[in-house]
C-alpha cells in the first residue's frame, strides 16, 4: 500500500516534555531536554482489520531528504508504529484484534550525525546508538524505550481521574515491543502493542478516550531511558502533535485480503 499522509499532524515544542536531569538517582529532578534528535517527517493512520506488526512490508516509507547516518548501527529513519484496538476490551489481553496502527516517520538531523561521528557524542546519542546495536536481539535493553502521551487542556474533557493522573507519564514499553532493523541500515521500526497493555488502560483508550480524539489536541514523544549519570541528561528520538485523530475513519490496511 502507498503511504496516506495526513495533514492533521505537527512538530510539538520539545520543552514541553519533562526529562531526567542528570543526578535524578539523587533528586528526582527532570526538566525539558535539548532539541530531539530526530525530525517528524510524516505520519500515517491505518485502519487494520488484526494487528499489523512489521507494518514495513505493506508501506512504502518516505525517503526524499532523508540522510545517510554513515554509522553501522543508527538508522536514517526512525519508525514507531503504535497498534491501538478498536473495540471494547476484555479484561484478559488477547494481544490482538481489530486495531489501527499510528505509525511516526522520524529522520535524523544532521546534528544528530555530527554528534554521533564526534569524539565526544552527547549521552543520549551515545546511548541510542547503544539502544539500537542492542535493542533487537536484547529485551531487557529493548524495554528502555519509553512513550509519553499528553492531551492538551485535559480538563476540558470532563475525563475520569485516573486519566488525568497518568496525562503525561512516560511508559516503558516492556514486552509490547518489537525492533525490526531494514536493509542496510535504512530503518528501525519500532512496533508497540498497545492490544497488550493492563486492561484498565485498554478499556480507558477504547471506551473513554477513542471517542474524543478527534476534539482532542495531543502530544507524543519517544525517548530511552537514561539510568546513569553518564546516560543524562535524556533527550527526545522525536516528537509529535496530533490533531482530529480518527481511528475509525483513517485509510485501511489489510495485508490478509491483498
Amino acid at each position: 500500500a502507498a503511504c496516506t499522509r495526513r495533514s492533521s499532524f505537527g512538530k510539538a515544542d520539545h520543552t514541553l516534555y519533562p526529562l531526567r536531569t542528570v543526578g535524578y538517582k539523587q533528586h528526582k529532578k527532570k526538566a525539558p531536554g535539548g532539541e530531539p534528535l530526530y525530525e517528524l517527517i510524516a505520519l500515517d493512520v491505518f485502519k487494520t482489520p488484526q494487528r499489523v506488526d512489521g507494518i514495513h512490508q505493506y508501506v512504502n516509507f518516505p525517503t526524499e531528504g532523508v540522510l545517510d547516518t554513515k554509522h553501522p548501527e543508527v538508522p536514517s529513519l526512525f519508525v514507531v508504529n503504535c497498534q491501538f484496538p478498536r473495540e471494547k476490551q476484555n479484561v484478559f489481553a488477547e494481544g490482538d484484534g481489530p486495531g489501527a496502527s499510528v505509525v511516526f516517520y522520524f529522520a535524523i538531523k544532521q546534528s544528530t550525525i555530527d554528534s554521533l561521528h564526534s569524539d565526544t557524542p552527547s549521552p543520549m546519542v551515545k546511548l541510542f546508538s547503544e539502544w539500537c546495536r542492542i535493542a533487537p536481539d536484547d529485551p531487557t535493553f529493548r524495554a528502555r524505550f519509553k512513550a509519553m502521551g499528553f492531551i492538551d487542556k485535559i480538563e476540558r474533557f470532563g475525563l475520569p481521574y485516573m486519566c488525568s493522573k497518568y496525562n503525561g507519564k512516560p511508559v516503558l514499553i516492556k514486552k509490547t515491543g518489537t525492533v525490526h532493523r531494514g536493509p542496510n541500515n535504512a530503518y528501525i521500526e519500532m512496533d508497540v502493542n498497545i492490544h497488550n497493555f493492563s486492561y484498565p488502560c485498554r478499556q480507558a483508550l477504547t471506551s473513554t478516550l477513542k471517542p474524543m480524539f478527534k476534539e482532542m489536541i495531543m502530544r507524543v514523544g519517544f525517548v530511552i531511558e537514561g539510568q546513569d549519570d553518564s546516560e543524562l541528561p535524556e533527550c527526545l528520538l522525536g516528537n509529535a502533535e496530533l490533531r482530529g485523530l480518527d481511528l475509525d475513519k483513517s485509510t485501511e490496511l489489510d495485508p490478509w485480503n491483498e
